[in-house]
């Protein structure tokens, strides 16, 4: 099985700790950043310009079985992450952890829209300008959707089957939404 762990640090001059992988897998890890990657500074900020690597690294980097995302502020300490995703998946195209805090994805609207109107600059900053109320409720009048669960998405992995489809692909639709 080939894997491919990957990260980015777009605008930003840490080193990420990766230690290298133990195992029969052949894994790989790449960390997207200023050098190697474009920054598309003209369209996007780089925070958006990360979200192309964590949602796109199937088509940035072909070829492998599963696809890890770890976020750059996570370290990749231990030398059996790609095990533990390997021996975790089973049968499934993806694993996602649910979010520690909330468990919908309105609570996490409501709760951006406080922090935001109590000046919390961090999390305001990153949702300045987007209309989050109005693609909610978007969601929430598909009759198909429920709103039972939150995914705290800082480190997450996907099969190569999972994005095959070019028709039905939740990695692409899940940027297009972004």
């Amino acid at each position: 099985m080939r894997i491919l762990i990957s990260s980015a640090n777009m605008g930003g001059t840490e080193k990420n700790l990766f230690v290298p992988q133990a195992g029969p897998h052949a894994v790989d890890f790449v960390c997207f950043n200023d050098t190697n990657f474009p920054s598309r500074e003209a369209s996007f900020t780089p925070r958006m310009t990360a979200k192309i690597p964590k949602m796109l690294s199937w088509e940035l980097r072909p070829g492998y079985d599963l696809y890890v995302w770890i976020d750059f502020y996570f370290n990749i300490g231990r030398s059996d992450v790609a095990a533990w995703f390997v021996n975790n998946l089973g049968d499934a195209e993806a694993i996602f952890f649910r979010h520690p805090h909330r468990k919908t994805i309105l609570q996490e609207v409501e709760f951006i829209q406080c922090a935001s109107k109590n000046g919390n600059d961090p999390i305001s900053g990153k949702v300045r300008g987007e209309n989050l109320t109005w693609q909610v409720r978007r969601y929430l009048a598909d009759p198909d959707f429920t709103d039972d669960r939150l995914f705290s998405c800082g480190c997450f992995a996907y099969t190569k089957k999972m994005v095959e489809n070019k028709y039905d692909n939740p990695m692409r639709e899940w940027f297009f939404q972004t």
